[in-house]
């Protein structure tokens, strides 16, 4: 982007892992000044654009990365966040609490993803499609993140039960 350029919200575009980071620390508060651990993933160095967000989003525990064929961790910063991804860092990094028996017949229980899809479904956050799917594996786009988010902060965004 040229510095000239003002940031656009484009909102079904998928997010990137890097820009639900950055969105989450800003809300928090944390925007700059970090002093942080490298967090070891192989894909990020301190040179890199995000470097710094990312290794305070694993140092307050928000990510863990993934783990390549090689048993590396990595973070994948322009990689799209799923939706499954997304329940995760949302659940951790608003600490929500609670969950509730769902019965999204592409979420099993045993889905590395269920209970923090089952935390998003307690808290009001979500409720999947109508086709009774949440669809873990796809792409969250940035209004579809942005509303999850505004969930999880403040219940005048939920949807009425």
């Amino acid at each position: 982007m040229n510095v000239d350029e003002k940031p656009t919200f484009k909102p079904n575009d998928p997010i990137t892992r890097l820009q639900a980071i950055r969105l989450i620390l800003k809300e928090k508060g944390i925007v700059d000044s970090f002093d942080v651990a490298n967090p070891g993933f192989v894909d990020v160095s301190p040179d890199d654009v995000g470097y710094e967000e990312i290794a305070m989003a694993a140092e307050l525990g928000i990510i863990n990365g993934k783990v390549n064929a090689q048993g590396k961790r990595y973070f994948d910063p322009n990689g799209k966040l799923t939706r499954a991804q997304a329940a995760a860092i949302l659940v951790t990094a608003y600490d929500l609490k609670g969950t509730v028996p769902t019965d999204f017949k592409d979420v099993p229980k045993g889905n590395w993803a269920h209970n923090y899809i089952s935390t998003l479904v307690a808290n009001n956050i979500t409720t999947g499609y109508s086709n009774g799917e949440f669809k873990p594996t796809i792409n969250i786009t940035s209004q579809h993140f942005a509303t999850f988010m505004a969930r999880s902060l403040d219940d005048h965004f939920k949807p009425m039960k």
